[in-house]
């Protein structure tokens, strides 16, 4: 526990890495497991002219966050908008990010499939025409076209239609990576959450259907939507999906929403 303490991040972007505590910047990393693909904001002080100048619309990026001993990607993708503004003395540039995937998924396809076909078939042939990485594919229910399958329209529309209403499973787009599963899954962490490995006071009970308790930790780069983790607390212990939340570079924790498994 004691080199998480230690913070550690770095943020990479036209061929510079601003090392965070060197230069000072904060985040915020949204996930959840929802089609739509993720999006990132930091808020980086006292950067170069020169630095500020490559901070255009498209350009690729990575967050990278954690600790002396353990750190990794909480965000790849891209720029959205750039910004900066004064705030005293300090010159405060914000960064809006958005998954790489992004622009992909509101790109126009148009493809027949012949009689017979599998929703499986169909996912991986138009996901194939753009290139785009597929983490997995888990259907709930791989339905068969006895007709064919025509899918035309944005490649996110398409696809969302195709997993969730025939097939009855969930999209998931993370850090640039296609993944689809059943509803009721998740990624597997081996995880355990508490006191001593980082949980943050004890989970509070939700009144929603979508999630059970809301919970923060030392902030984990490795918890993502999805992710399977065991909690143990005063309250509450037993197993659990996170369904969102958010990296928090400002108070270095991470915020979820669980749901029981």
């Amino acid at each position: 526990m004691n080199d998480l303490w230690i913070r550690k991040a770095s943020f990479h972007v036209a061929g510079k890495t601003i090392n965070y505590p060197d230069l000072h910047f904060d985040f915020k990393v949204d996930f959840d497991d929802d089609p739509e693909p993720s999006t990132a904001e930091v808020k980086i002080y006292n950067l170069s002219k020169d630095t500020i100048s490559k901070l255009k619309k498209g350009t690729p990026c990575i967050l990278n966050a954690g600790y002396q001993s353990n750190s990794g990607s909480i965000f790849t993708g891209g720029i959205i908008t750039s910004k900066t503004t004064w705030s005293g003395v300090d010159k405060i540039t914000t960064v809006t990010m958005g998954d790489g995937a992004a622009e992909w998924m509101k790109t126009k396809v148009s493809k027949t499939f012949k009689q017979n076909t599998r929703a499986s078939q169909v996912i991986r042939g138009v996901i194939g025409l753009f290139g785009l990485e597929v983490g997995e594919i888990q259907l709930e229910k791989d339905v068969i076209y006895k007709k064919g399958k025509v899918v035309h329209g944005p490649l996110q529309r398409e696809l969302r239609h195709i997993v969730v209403n025939d097939c009855k499973s969930k999209l998931l787009i993370t850090n640039s990576v296609i993944s689809i599963r059943p509803k009721s899954k998740g990624v597997i962490t081996g995880f355990v959450l508490n006191s001593d490995t980082g949980l943050v006071g004890t989970p509070e009970q939700m009144d929603s259907e979508d999630a059970d308790y809301s919970v923060t930790c030392l902030l984990n780069h490795r918890i993502r939507e999805d992710s399977l983790v065991r909690i143990e607390s005063r309250t509450v212990t037993g197993n659990f999906r996170v369904v969102k939340g958010n990296h928090d570079g400002s108070s270095w924790h991470t915020k979820m929403e669980v749901k029981a498994v």
